[in-house]
């Protein structure tokens, strides 16, 4: 029984540990960042989602990790075009930021395979978070 229990929790906290990755700064990410937006989310273009009893959630999903951002202002990069459609992340990700659709973020991009992407290790935060828009802006104009 004891060894059961010991490879059961020994797996459990593999499994805790599965989204730990290494985050940077709000000076790191805006210096990483190939593109910083402000923008609403119109909709979302996740795979099917499973709830608890392993049974497809069908679309249209209110929360997700792959947005399509309607574009209010660049405040780093270039982006021309009014929406754009974040990729998925790439292999070795175990988890990614959850955005909700009618919710306005300032987002942290990356170029990944012709398109970007939002990295869970940037501190992407809602546009109604002062604070960080505050430091961010600050960050901007030291440039």
């Amino acid at each position: 029984m004891k060894y059961w229990l010991t490879l059961l929790l020994t797996f459990n906290l593999r499994l805790g540990g599965a989204c730990d990755y290494t985050s940077f700064t709000m000076a790191q990410a805006c210096q990483r960042a190939d593109l910083i937006v402000r923008a609403r989310i119109v909709a979302l273009r996740d795979s099917v989602h499973y709830n608890l009893y392993s049974e497809p959630i069908k679309p249209p999903f209110t929360a997700g990790n792959q947005p399509v951002l309607r574009i209010t202002r660049v405040l780093k990069g270039q982006w021309a075009q009014p929406e754009l459609e974040l990729v998925r992340l790439p292999p070795g990700y175990m988890c990614a930021p959850s955005f909700a659709v009618g919710q306005e973020y300032v987002l942290f991009l990356s170029r990944w395979q012709g398109g970007y992407v939002a990295s869970p290790a940037f501190p992407n935060f809602l546009a109604s978070d002062k604070p960080a828009h505050t430091a961010l802006r600050r960050l901007l104009v030291a440039r």
